[in-house]
């Protein structure tokens, strides 16, 4: 999941490990093209404005590869919260330490260092690496069992990293700080924002280096109470940056005020004028006539990240940044790049450039990307016909003939008034215009980066058309041998790039990330999964399955999750209780009132710890049993104050062992007490399987605190307020349907009625997104028997009028060119999953930790990603909008995937693109589930109408003449987002 981690060092006495140097490597190999829209849409604002704001230091690579950026603002991070207010309430008081302390780290060796535990003194000599190393691997492995958990390694890797045959010093920046820090701040008062510090600069050292290849760094902590610059010459400052955790800020002037002359003229002042400066008077010295000071001077508060490009970096040379640190109490970390890896080289090409062509490449590599398409034939010996070629093509009397064939025809035009013809500049415009027509978006840097899931089937190939037809960045995703992401820039300016992964079906685990997923998934916004084109009847495996997709939606999440720095603010889960921490563990207790409306009849029921399926994994376990027919146990939370209103429901995460069981999962209100009503949730749960469910607030129904269901006008009397939850729990119901006496235990006969054991291991909630992040077109499930009949009979169906003339031939020509270039990009190709296609999915093993969904679908729903769903009965020849299709949307007050009416044919592909493209941008589609098809024999435009007067409850539903002729995303604004 994206948000697994604790978001503090815990007090364990154990080595201290971090994910820093994993987490921006990650993000580092790969600079994908375009990259994400919000990232476009910063660097739009940040032109506009003279510097680029980001609350992501793993954002800042992109940003400072901008020749017109020289400062870049990242914003206040949650760990550094606490670090800042506490440096705060040491700088308040009237007397306190200074201290300046700098060093040097080779990159990236210095930045994966293991400390020693979290809680030791720090005014004694700390341990050694070996004395590190042995605490980590005591005999009984309990120590190093939990650093695997908790820094999420493997096992092998963390044997490897623990290895005392590892060169180099260990804890390099942590020892360096120690020992130069006063006495004072060594006491056991200061212990813990020591290493919260140390913790910021290692953020920080490794943000630079993937930020910029460094490999080498000079860091600094200062905590000061004067001019921290010390007349320090600016002009020799290249890549820096700096994080004031508390005190006075930071200023700068953004470079469109700045006057360059006044600047060097300043610069040249003694050090004791420029402390006397104000900030006006400074500003003015720096800037052009008539500049308002107010609108030029801004001011970086404490906690925020300033990134800097001064007058010694190569890229900034005459427009480094303008700023200064006025005099003042302040602790600050800086980091100034030393040495860097050798610059990329630029490739002479507007194409290349767009699409991310160059790097370090050598000389042959760059003479192979001149060779021509049509001398590719020769095979090896196409460099040496490029070389030739080019010597002859340069020579002078062939350059000679070139220019006097210019001339010669410039002549011939004037005299004979012959129209002159468009050069190829002008021929690329107008083609850029023209595909820009069909474009969902004024400009390309407006649109996001779309995964397609599926682009090889049938469907898949028709909405990736589709998507690139209406100005989408698509990402075309093959499951084959892993390879590196092509990429093609189309001439309205977008992107099409073809990206390979290995058809594996393993799970992403926390500690096992595979880097082909990583790469694949860099830069994209949304993910389309097309998986209509399986016949639900046919015994041939799918093409899509749910491990696949479940592993790409994890890679995705995990992915999204660091470039956010594992911030819960940008999570798209939120964890409220972790049940592998003792504390949570013991706010949870069963219902102790009984006999009561709460928990009546005669049952016992546990909530403890118990190892995990005979492993060494202890976990939580809510275990009972009933005696009598009519029983109801409950397991609650403590009372708490809860607003969920920026969330859309409940995440629970749990292991059902025994047999099949139904979990009642509740919420109560703050008039509970008075009301004796609570909201429902019925959870179905097969047995020795894990469970990731999702459950949308708006699904939850009030019910009788014993059980019994609210009549529907006592109800509505009763409406689920989100803002206003106390408190939570789980139901366990005697089922009075089974009267099973099986032991699930021991496996023999005995009087413990309906048994259940639930480990329990997180519950989360998933938030209210704008958009769907996900848009999966699948299979209606379980059609009827007459159903099948009808669709095998595409002649039942009536349509109004003649059959519509929709053609239009630009459409076709822009859509026939995107198909060209999307068969171009990457060949179709037919992909099995490696499994034994008699075996079922769910029966493959995972060592019993992860759930296995059996559909793109449910993996989707599992993921906890807002989603819309568009189910087919099945697909069609049918040109796409040449017939009227009707839309149902299941309603969003049962649970997601409840069966309904299903009275609709076929579709074709292109009205499934059609229903596609815009569902990725539209509002109203989020957490949507609709089912389309071609209208059957007898329908009419009122029989699917949407809500009628007193069917205020009743989805909407309505129907669309043509999806060519109107506008598909208006209609789609009318459905209900379940949110």
């Amino acid at each position: 999941d994206d948000d697994d981690d604790d978001e503090e060092p815990q007090f364990l006495p154990m080595p201290i490990l971090y994910d820093h140097l994993f987490t921006f490597a990650n993000l580092s190999q790969s600079i994908s093209t375009p990259g994400h829209v919000v990232a476009r849409r910063w660097l739009q604002r940040g032109r506009e404005k003279g510097f680029v704001s980001v609350p992501f230091t793993s954002a800042v690579r992109r940003m400072m590869a901008e020749p017109d950026v020289n400062v870049c603002l990242v914003s206040r991070r949650e760990k550094t919260d606490l670090a800042a207010n506490e440096w705060q309430d040491v700088l308040d008081e009237e007397d306190f330490p200074t201290f300046d302390v700098s060093g040097l780290v080779n990159c990236p060796d210095d930045l994966d260092p293991l400390e020693p535990p979290w809680g030791t003194p720090l005014d004694e000599p700390l341990p050694t690496d070996a004395e590190v190393r042995a605490m980590a691997l005591l005999p009984n492995g309990t120590i190093r069992g939990q650093m695997s958990r908790k820094y999420q390694y493997r096992q092998g890797d963390l044997s490897h990293r623990l290895s005392p045959d590892i060169e180099g010093e260990d804890a390099k920046v942590l020892r360096q700080l120690v020992a130069r820090l006063p006495i004072e701040y060594r006491t056991e008062d200061y212990t813990d924002l020591v290493r919260r510090t140390n913790d910021q600069v290692l953020t920080l050292l490794n943000g630079m280096h993937a930020a910029s290849d460094a490999t080498r760094l000079r860091w600094r902590v200062a905590c000061v109470d004067g001019d921290p610059e010390e007349a320090e010459d600016k002009t020799q400052v290249g890549l820096r940056a700096y994080l004031v955790l508390a005190g006075e800020s930071l200023e700068f002037v953004p470079s469109q005020y700045v006057d360059r002359n006044k600047e060097m003229a300043t610069l040249a002042l003694e050090p004791e004028q420029l402390r006397r400066m104000s900030a006006e008077d400074w500003v003015q010295s720096e800037t052009l006539s008539d500049t308002n000071v107010t609108e030029a001077l801004k001011v970086v508060p404490p906690g925020w990240t300033t990134v800097i490009k001064g007058e010694g970096w190569p890229e900034a040379k005459g427009i480094g940044a303008v700023w200064r640190l006025p005099p003042g109490r302040r602790v600050l970390i800086q980091v100034d790049v030393v040495k860097r890896k050798r610059p990329a080289k630029r490739v002479d090409s507007d194409a290349a450039a767009a699409v991310g062509v160059g790097g370090d490449t050598d000389e042959e590599e760059e003479e192979g990307q001149r060779i021509p398409s049509k001398l590719k034939w020769l095979g090896p010996l196409a460099g040496t016909a490029a070389a030739l070629l080019a010597l002859l093509l340069n020579s002078p009397p062939f350059v000679a003939g070139q220019q006097r064939r210019r001339e010669l025809n410039e002549l011939l035009q004037g005299v004979q008034r012959l129209p002159q013809r468009p050069s190829l500049e002008v021929e690329r415009q107008l083609r850029k215009f023209e595909q820009r027509v069909w474009m969902d978006f004024k400009d390309a840097d407006e649109a996001p980066t779309v995964l397609v899931m599926g682009s090889d089937s049938k469907t898949g190939s028709v909405v990736s058309r589709k998507l690139v037809t209406a100005g989408y960045h698509v990402v075309l995703l093959k499951f084959a041998e892993a390879g590196p992401r092509v990429e093609r820039l189309m001439p309205q300016g977008t992107v099409l790039s073809s990206a390979r992964v290995t058809p594996d079906i393993t799970p992403v685990m926390v500690s096992d990330r595979p880097r082909d997923l990583f790469e694949a998934v860099n830069g994209i916004d949304k993910i389309v999964i097309c998986d209509c084109d399986h016949d639900p009847s046919s015994s041939s495996p799918r093409r899509l399955n749910g491990l696949l997709v479940n592993r790409v939606l994890s890679a995705w999440m995990w992915y999204r999750f660091l470039y956010s720095e594992r911030q819960r603010a940008f999570a798209t889960k939120v964890r409220i209780f972790n049940f592998y921490r003792a504390a949570d563990i013991a706010l949870w207790q069963t219902e102790a009132s009984m006999p009561s409306d709460m928990a009546y009849g005669k049952q016992s029921t546990f909530w403890l710890m118990d190892e995990f399926r005979g492993t060494e994994e202890r976990m939580p376990v809510y275990i009972g049993w009933f005696e009598e027919a009519v029983c109801q146990a409950v397991l609650k939370s403590p009372r708490l104050k809860l607003n969920f209103k920026r969330f859309s429901g409940l995440h629970a995460k749990f292991y059902n062992a025994a047999i099949d069981n139904t979990y009642h999962w509740f919420l109560r209100l703050s008039d509970f007490e008075e009301t004796r009503v609570q909201y429902e949730y019925a959870v179905p749960a097969t047995a020795s399987r894990w469970h990731r469910v999702r459950m949308p607030f708006n699904a939850f129904k009030p019910m009788r605190v014993d059980g019994v269901p609210l009549p529907p006008e006592e109800a509505e009397k009763h409406p689920f307020r989100r803002e206003d939850v106390v408190q939570m729990g789980v139901i366990v119901r005697m089922d009075a349907d089974r009267w099973n006496m099986w032991d699930g235990l021991s496996g023999t006969s005995s009087n413990r009625l309906n048994k259940w054991v639930m480990y329990l291991q997180s519950i989360r909630v998933f938030r209210v997104q704008k958009e769907p992040q996900v848009v999966v077109v699948g299979r209606a499930e379980d059609p009827t028997e007459s159903q099948a009949d009808d669709d095998d009979d595409d002649d039942d169906f009536s349509f109004t009028g003649d059959d519509l003339e929709f053609v239009d031939e630009e459409l076709l020509k822009a859509e026939a060119a995107a198909q060209a270039e999307i068969e171009e990009l990457a060949q179709i190709q037919q992909f099995e999953p490696q499994m034994d296609t008699a075996q079922d999915e769910a029966d493959i093993e995972y060592n019993g930790y992860v759930p296995r969904p059996k559909t793109p679908v449910q993996a989707v729903l599992e993921s906890g990603l807002a989603y819309s769903i568009i189910k087919v009965n099945g697909v069609n020849e049918h040109p796409g909008g040449k017939y009227p299709i009707a839309v149902q949307q299941a309603s969003v007050k049962e649970p997601p995937l409840t069966a309904g009416p299903n009275r609709l044919g076929r579709i074709s592909r292109g009205d499934v693109a059609a229903l596609v493209t815009p569902a990725l941008t539209a509002s109203a589609c989020v957490n949507a589930e609709i089912l389309v098809g071609e209208c059957p024999r007898g329908s009419a435009a009122e029989d699917d109408g949407g809500d009628a007067e007193g069917h205020k409850d009743k989805p909407p539903s309505f129907r669309i003449v043509s999806t060519v002729q109107e506008d598909v995303k208006s209609y789609m604004q009318q459905l209900t987002p379940n949110i």
